[in-house]
């Protein structure tokens, strides 16, 4: 599954899975039972790599080279849409879907 999260009038595709909660994991040693109370750079560092997994599952070309990159365009925008848009995409990933009827 991928989603989107638009920033600046561009989509980017977020996908959340294993990889990404190990690499995660990993980086910070904070695990699913810490989701609800991430920093800023946390936050970041997560959607990130959801965003780096978006692009190789989609086969398109990432545009942001290294996490730097990616910190332009979001220190772009107002941080409560930062913090708003992050927030449902991930959690977009955690939440069961309704079984259509």
């Amino acid at each position: 599954m991928v989603q989107y999260i638009q920033l600046n009038d561009k989509d980017y595709p977020v996908r959340i899975n294993r990889r990404v909660m190990v690499a995660f994991e990993a980086k910070t040693g904070k695990g699913l039972n810490s989701l609800s109370n991430l920093s800023t750079q946390n936050l970041t560092d997560i959607l990130f790599a959801g965003i780096r997994e978006g692009y190789a599952f989609t086969k398109e070309k990432n545009p942001f080279k290294d996490i730097e990159d990616f910190e332009k365009i979001l220190d772009e925008i107002e941080l409560e849409e930062f913090y708003e848009k992050s927030a449902n995409v991930i959690a977009g990933f955690f939440s069961k879907k309704e079984e259509k009827e």
